[in-house]
């Protein structure tokens, strides 16, 4: 399918496109899915909004809470696996969920030479320049960078 469908409960994204393929094991379904959505995300230097492309990789075993053959109710050792429910279906919104929750990257950044904001006056670099004196080097790392500079000029 390449149509493009609402994210399920999740008003950080809007919506979802990609693959699913299920197969049947000897005790449920495993699901294997690709996904791909976008989110807002604000990025960690400029502190900017942007959209972020998000892709998921989901891979679980649904088991059934219901034997289909008896009706009888299934107790299932793991509480936190993901399930068939009583009425046979399978709900992969939860699954989802997590799965992009743990794909959202950890430090977003808008572009790759975001140069971020001054720490002295917070102007977006991006935008414009600052009239800080970004050359006033902190007293604390004087000696290293004296290190450095006499290193330098022996090789």
């Amino acid at each position: 399918m390449d149509e493009r469908a609402p994210f399920p409960d999740n008003p950080e994204a809007s919506w979802i496109q990609g693959m699913v393929h299920m197969l049947r094991t000897d005790q449920g379904v495993l699901v294997s899915c690709s996904f791909t959505t976008e989110t807002q995300c604000e990025c960690v230097r400029c502190l900017s909004p942007y959209q972020q492309e998000v892709g998921i990789l989901l891979e679980e075993e649904y088991l059934p809470v219901i034997d289909i053959e008896t009706g009888a109710r299934i107790v299932l050792e793991d509480q936190d696996a993901f399930v068939i429910d009583d009425h046979h279906m399978l709900n992969l919104g939860e699954a989802v969920r997590q799965y992009f929750l743990l794909n959202l990257p950890m430090q977003p950044i808008c572009r790759e030479d975001c140069v971020g904001i001054c720490p002295g006056c917070g102007v977006d670099l991006n935008q414009q320049e600052c009239d800080c004196n970004r050359g006033v080097l902190d007293s604390r790392w004087v000696s290293l960078w004296d290190l450095k500079a006499s290193r330098h000029n022996l090789g």
